[in-house]
Parts: C-alpha cells; structure tokens; sequence
C-alpha cells in the first residue's frame, strides 16, 4: 500500500507540474501575439526612460531651427528682436567670444543653423571663419547697436561691396520692394525710431526713411503752403527745382538705411542691423530676416 502511495503522490505531482507548464506556456503565447504598439505604450507608462521623445525639448523636429549669438549680448539681443518664446518654433543658442574654433566651425556644419549673429563691440575672432561661411551660402548678421562707424566699410571691402556709415538719427521708415520680395508684404512701414545707419546701393536696401513729397517738404522746411502762401510756396517750389535742392534730399534720405542686406551667388546673405530699440515691427522683420520666414504683422 505505501508503494501504491508513493506511485499515487506522484501522479498527482506530475499533474500539477504539467499543468503549470501549459500555463506558461499559455501566457507566453498570449504576450508574444500582443500587438507591439500596446506592449510599448505599457513599457513606455513604467519607464519614462523608453519614451520616443526626447528628453531636451529643443531638439524636437518642430524646432525648426537656431540662430547662433557669436560674442554677443544675449540679454540686449533679446530686448530688441524679441524673446525666445517669440522667436518659437525657432530657438536662440549662445557661443562665446573667445570660444575655440573648432567648436564655430561645428555649428556652421549643422543643417539646422538658420544665422550667425555677430555685435560691432567685440574682437571677432573667427572672422575668417565668417568670411568662409557667408561665401558659402551662409547668413551672418552684424548687429551694429553701438555704431562703429568704420566697420561698414571696412567690412564691405573685405567682402566685395560698398557701404559706408551715414548718420545716426531718428526716421519713420518704410520697406523697400527689396525686403518685400523675401519677408512679404504684412509689413511696410515702421514707425519713428532712433537707428545708426548706411549708405549702400539701391539692391541692399531693406529699410529706408519715408520721402516727404515736395509739398510736405516746403510745408516742413519753410512752413509754407499751397493753399495759403500761393506765391511764396511757388517761388519756393521752383527754387528747390532749379537749384536741385530737393533731389538731393531724396537721394540723402535713402543713404540712411538702418537695414541692410548684401546677397552672393551661393545665397550668402550679409546683413546690418542698426536698430538700438526693439520700437514697432522692428522684431518682426529682423526674426523674419533671420529664420527666413515671411513677416508676421
């Protein structure tokens, strides 16, 4: 009888065992056959660590890109042309001055480098690497807020144009058919505003103060009008005529350009900006300069 026991224990331990075994086996079936797509979102739940996303915002394919500050204020960049939420889906990145230039060199080689900002009180350091860079099709931006009144020139001559500083007043401007042609047509005048600014050629001219008409000039300049000084005002008219008078205020007035931007034959593009407030649409167009996108009013 304890033979028939012990033969009967394990019967029933063999049972049970191979029970347990078809269980597993079982469950391992069921779990390989679940779609993945659910497996992944129960891993991903339990460990943030798994996420597709990645863990640094900035580097999602919605930024849309960077601007690159090279020596420059970051804090004055940003009271002038907007803070970094404003420039979204766009993203502000900062390098230092005396920065190794190997690291420069880096960011031009990224794809997703929109513009290199420079600011007229710094060493420049990697010039040379700038030169290169906008020879090849990239976009470098001089942000002029202090005035150095040779740099235009001597900037110009390195890079094969002519610009020149001019003055440093207060205008209402408007946007040149130049600028329009990149950055649209939502903006096309801004309003009284200090800026240092350039004398360059007609095709780099993006910003330029409003011409008075030649009434408006008679009526600013002498105070006179047509209505009610008849033959003062036309005395006056025919002599800025005649002496040229008026001609060169015009011409005077679109050479001081507190925007300008000189293109190559690789899509370089070089550009001024002599704005010292961040006054009006200003950011607008320098954020649409610098991305590449059309201007938002």
């Amino acid at each position: 009888s304890l033979i028939m026991m012990d033969s009967e224990e394990l019967h029933s331990n063999l049972s049970f065992a191979l029970t347990a075994l078809i269980a597993i086996a079982v469950f391992f079936i069921i779990v390989q056959g679940e779609p993945k797509s659910r497996r992944e979102e129960e891993l991903s739940s339990s460990n943030p660590a798994m996420t597709s996303e990645p863990s640094n915002p900035a580097m999602t394919a919605s930024s849309g890109g960077y601007v690159l500050l090279l020596g420059v204020d970051s804090g004055l960049f940003q009271s002038c042309f907007g803070q970094e939420d404003q420039w979204a889906p766009y993203r502000i990145e900062c390098l230092a001055e005396d920065c190794a230039a190997s690291r420069v060199q880096e960011n031009m080689d990224r794809a997703d480098l929109k513009a290199i900002v420079i600011q007229d009180d710094t060493e420049h350091r990697h010039w040379n690497l700038l030169k290169d860079y906008y020879r090849q099709g990239g976009s470098v931006i001089y942000f002029g807020i202090y005035g150095e009144f040779q740099a235009p020139t001597r900037i110009g001559a390195e890079l094969g144009f002519e610009w020149k500083f001019s003055g440093y007043t207060r205008h209402e401007y408007v946007v040149t058919d130049v600028a329009r042609e990149v950055i649209g047509d939502a903006i096309a005048e801004q309003q009284y505003s200090k800026a240092n600014l350039l004398s360059v050629p007609r095709e780099d001219r993006w910003m330029v103060p409003r011409t008075l008409t030649v009434a408006k000039y008679i009526e600013e300049w002498e105070g006179l009008t047509a209505e009610e000084d008849g033959e003062d005002y036309q005395e006056e008219l025919e002599r800025i005529t005649r002496d040229g008078t008026y001609r060169r205020y015009c011409e005077e007035n679109e050479n001081q350009c507190p925007l300008a931007v000189h293109g190559n034959v690789n899509g370089g593009k070089f550009a001024y900006l002599g704005f010292v407030n961040g006054d009006g649409k200003i950011p607008n167009i320098v954020r649409a300069l610098l991305t590449g996108q059309p201007a938002k009013e």
